[in-house]
């Protein structure tokens, strides 16, 4: 199991070293996080369609760096700060 932070910002660097190890992806359990929203009061004040587009976004964000570093999927993914509806 290998874990990637939205908020460590370290995706794109992991990604990469994935790919560098030459361990087959299939042999690897890969974990990413989206960072939905890490302000608190941002989280309290967000309705359903705000809180749902702001996961969308951190869910953008983090494959964006996952693949420029060489990962084009992730087994499990966990929310950093979720949003509340």
């Amino acid at each position: 199991n290998f874990f990637a932070s939205a908020l460590a910002g370290n995706a794109r660097g992991f990604a990469r070293a994935v790919c560098e190890s030459g361990i087959p992806r299939s042999e690897l359990f890969i974990c990413g996080s989206v960072a939905a929203s890490p302000s608190r009061s941002v989280r309290a004040s967000l309705g359903y369609e705000a809180a749902y587009a702001s996961t969308a976004r951190g869910w953008d964000a983090t494959m964006a760096a996952m693949v420029s570093g060489g990962v084009d999927r992730l087994d499990m993914v966990l929310l950093d700060y979720p949003c509340r509806a």
